[in-house]
């Protein structure tokens, strides 16, 4: 299924007739963007006035009105963006059916939050026409932001543990009262890093490769660095696994050639280094705490509560079968939180029609993202494309594998962030510049000799009007 609807999204974003030619999107458009992505990715609601939900809110309907408002439901409801649009449109109106039907106070600021002004973020992004070089502004722009958020909780771990040790490192994070400070500084429990980590490192990853400057490809590399970093204090086990997936897929993005070079000097490192870290797996703490089912436990824990947190939301989705229990009202039913798995998450809340909705998202969102792979490296929008849509599709696997969240209170953190990468996967992007190609030098010889004959170069001047007519590369807009 997932590849018939592949090859149905494999057409390449063509820009509409507003955007023909070369009309770039103004200035300010691109600068606002670049605003809009940093705050997504940096703001965590603490304190709550910093939340991106209130400046979003504002922000995304004012570029809305000034890229005018036909203009951009054209753009969206585009033949190229109708399957993305459609699903987000048929996930909102889950929500919103969900929340007509079960009304709090509660399910409906998380209409607001998960679905509305994401959706206006969507359409204030959706389908620009840039250059080469405002889509790297926009791709530092996502960079700076989470700089900003894996720095600060790394300093916020600092200040409460200093240097830790492997021990700190594997228990840490069970230490509630302690690893407050760092859940604060960053996304709010510790536990959620994993997901952030999935949705914003690889693309990262992927702008490695399409960055020119030793100076932006090696900020990038520290950023990827320090997500990892955050990531591995985490102890998400499903954000490690799909790291992992997205570290593949980025060495196969470098081509067959590289590809194989940087599997088997993996090959290489792994074997020589063998002896410094195959004790490690041999090592009780590191067993208890990756793979308890083999170390002195015998049982993972966190492995039976998410079971049966997914049991009790699939048995709160069968005696609410049609509606739903309503968004994020998950807590009032499952003494868990919520199910820790997304499709039973959003069948639970939300009934049979927007459990549905979502699962499409996914299958769209994924398959688009499949789509894209191949164009990568045959075209700088493919490219892009395919960075922009590589995000979402692992955040999405994630909430798969271990139960997907929307936003911080106030804060959109990843709701925010995945409709804007899916409106940045639809840019039409353009070279930084553009000449036509050298006169050949038989057009030249035919076009002097045509001139001879007609007598228009006097053979005293020949040589002159030769020179002066000789053709020049020209800038082709």
């Amino acid at each position: 299924m997932v590849a018939s609807v592949a090859n149905g999204f494999s057409r390449p974003v063509q820009a509409d007739r507003s955007d023909a030619g070369t009309a770039l999107s103004p200035r300010w458009l691109l600068l606002s963007a670049a605003i809009v992505i940093f705050i997504l990715v940096a703001s965590n609601g603490v304190p709550v006035r910093t939340s991106s939900g209130f400046y979003i809110a504002l922000l995304a309907p004012l570029m809305i009105i000034g890229r005018g408002v036909g203009r951009v439901l054209n753009m969206a409801l585009s033949r190229a963006n109708w399957p993305v649009t459609s699903a987000l449109l048929l996930f909102l109106l889950g929500n919103l059916i969900s929340t007509v039907a079960t009304p709090t106070d509660q399910s409906v600021l998380a209409l607001a939050l998960r679905c509305f002004i994401p959706l206006t973020i969507y359409l204030a992004l959706v389908h620009l026409t840039i250059r080469r070089k405002d889509a790297v502004f926009l791709v530092m722009a996502l960079c700076a932001g989470c700089a900003f958020m894996f720095f600060r909780g790394l300093l916020a771990y600092y200040q409460e543990w200093g240097v830790p040790d492997l021990q700190t490192v594997l228990w840490s994070r069970y230490n509630l009262v302690r690893i407050a400070g760092y859940a604060e500084a960053t996304v709010g429990n510790v536990g959620h890093m994993g997901s952030y980590v999935a949705l914003v490192v690889p693309a990262l990853l992927q702008a490695m490769v399409l960055v020119r400057g030793p100076v932006l490809r090696a900020t990038i590399v520290m950023v990827v660095l320090v997500g990892i970093a955050n990531l591995i204090v985490s102890g998400s086990r499903t954000g490690l696994v799909v790291l992992l997936l997205a570290l593949f897929v980025f060495v196969l993005s470098l081509g067959l050639r590289r590809a194989t070079v940087a599997f088997l000097g993996g090959i290489i490192v792994v074997v020589a280094t063998l002896p410094n870290w195959l004790d490690l797996f041999a090592d009780a703490e590191f067993l208890d705490r990756y793979l308890p089912i083999l170390g002195t436990r015998g049982v993972d824990v966190s492995a039976n509560e998410r079971v049966s947190s997914i049991e009790i939301g699939w048995n709160t989705f069968l005696e609410n079968i049609i509606l739903g229990v309503g968004p994020d009202m998950s807590f009032g039913y499952n003494m868990y939180g919520v199910p820790h798995q997304s499709f039973v998450h959003q069948f639970s809340e939300l009934g049979i029609f927007g459990g549905f909705a979502f699962v499409w998202l996914n299958v769209v969102v994924i398959a688009k993202c499949m789509a894209a792979f191949p164009g990568m490296r045959t075209s700088l929008a493919g490219s892009f494309r395919f960075l922009w849509l590589l995000g979402p599709s692992c955040w999405l696997i994630y909430g798969m594998a271990a139960g997907i969240t929307f936003n911080m209170s106030f804060a959109l953190v990843w709701v925010g962030v995945f409709h804007a990468m899916l409106a940045l996967a639809s840019a039409n992007i353009l070279p930084d510049f553009q000449t036509s190609p050298r006169p050949r030098r038989k057009e030249v010889a035919l076009s002097e000799a045509r001139n001879r004959s007609l007598g228009t170069l006097p053979g005293g001047a020949m040589a002159q009007d030769r020179q002066e007519s000789r053709p020049t590369n020209s800038v082709r807009l």
